[in-house]
């Protein structure tokens, strides 16, 4: 009686989480039959750690899922999209951005089906590549050119670059990727991506000695 009772109509009634036993007895010929009985505790609501997530294609992110109450008997949930060819989403809550776009993740608290949560996926494309066609530049002294890059791929969201000269005794850059020579010698211009600083794309310079006059010998 800990667990569930009955009355005599055989109404079971829910006491406590736990299990028990209930035993039916013939008043005719004393013949009796059990039936097991499993109380637990209901789930009133769930919770999510996020209602909308931003990934670059190819990043992850886990949705967090409290179910309440906290001793609540059944505490999983399931989850579910609109969209699989935007993102994909694993029994544990783990998403991953596939494609650019957007999806919607529904999760259904497995304790009480009428509890249900979404989130907003937004998919962008990040850097994942930086091109030059021009392999060298080559400029003389106080002389400037101008770097042309190519963020790849065509659409990323956040396509902008920094400059930098490894050796600024030899040549300089500024935000633009405008170099200047300084003086004779070789250095690197380094162009990074803002969005994904691990693509990083290293352009050779040489600047050569600028003829400041030319003398004839008669």
């Amino acid at each position: 009686e800990k667990v569930a009772t009955v009355t005599e109509q055989g109404l079971i009634k829910a006491v406590a989480c736990g299990k028990a036993v209930i035993t039916v007895k013939s008043n005719e010929n004393n013949k009796t039959a059990t039936c097991k009985v499993t109380v637990v505790e209901p789930v009133k609501d769930m919770e999510l750690s996020t209602g909308e997530i931003t990934l670059y294609k190819g990043k992850s992110q886990t949705i967090g899922v409290k179910i309440l109450p906290e001793d609540a008997t059944i505490k999983t949930a399931t989850f579910s999209l609109s969209d699989s060819k935007i993102v994909k989403v694993d029994k544990k809550g783990i998403v991953t951005a596939v494609d650019k776009g957007e999806a919607t993740i529904t999760v259904i608290a497995d304790g009480n089906q009428d509890i249900i949560k979404t989130v907003k996926v937004t998919v962008l494309l990040g850097v994942e590549e930086i091109k030059s066609e021009v392999k060298e530049y080559s400029v003389y002294e106080k002389e400037s050119a101008k770097i042309n890059v190519t963020v790849l791929p065509e659409g990323a969201h956040n396509p902008a670059v920094t400059y930098k000269s490894a050796d600024e005794k030899i040549a300089v850059v500024d935000a633009k990727g405008n170099i200047k020579g300084i003086t004779k010698g070789e250095t690197k211009i380094i162009v990074q991506s803002v969005q994904a600083p691990d693509v990083v794309l290293e352009i050779p310079v040489k600047v050569k000695r600028a003829v400041t006059s030319v003398s004839l010998s008669a």
